[in-house]
């Protein structure tokens, strides 16, 4: 008889707050696309704290009772379910509301992207700087005095060689 005592409560707090449990939602028309229900249809966030306060005073109760302990488990686990419950439903009311902040924030979001991308179009390309003569002049030097080290580096590691060969 304890058992079915907070199923009870659990019924009566449903179908006082207009909570339909035997009506079935129509299948959506596309079976892929899952259906949400409208936000008006999900209980607001002030019935569910009311709610969670309700079930931890019960909670509560339970455990302070003189009950035994398979009982007070027995009478407990429906009331754990439902603050499991709650608890999961306020956090998905949570992660609904920032999905929907994202979502009407996309439209903005792409406006600037469209807006940077005509502006990078409309943006005549980088060419490289114009060579001059002295600047061409002052590239060969470079490249022949890299050149000349070379060689140098290259001889020297040559004589090197003979030198470490004649070490005994």
């Amino acid at each position: 008889m304890y058992s079915r005592i907070p199923i009870a409560i659990l019924l009566a707090l449903c179908l006082l707050d207009g909570v339909s449990m035997g009506q079935a939602k129509p299948p959506a028309a596309d079976p892929s696309v899952a259906s949400l229900p409208a936000q008006e249809e999900v209980l607001p966030p002030e019935v569910i704290a009311t709610r969670k306060a309700a079930v931890k005073a019960e909670i509560d109760a339970l455990q302070q009772s003189n009950l035994s302990k398979e009982e007070s488990e027995q009478q407990l686990a429906p009331w754990q379910e439902m603050m499991r419950l709650l608890t999961t439903l306020e956090a998905a009311r949570q992660r609904r509301a920032t999905f929907a902040e994202q979502l009407d924030s996309l439209p903005q979001a792409l406006r600037q992207v469209a807006m940077q991308q005509k502006a990078l179009e409309v943006r005549s390309p980088r060419h490289p700087p114009e060579m001059t003569e002295a600047w061409r002049d002052h590239i060969r030097g470079q490249f022949q005095a890299t050149q000349t080290e070379i060689q140098e580096l290259q001889k020297q590691a040559a004589a090197d060689e003979v030198r470490l060969t004649k070490i005994p």
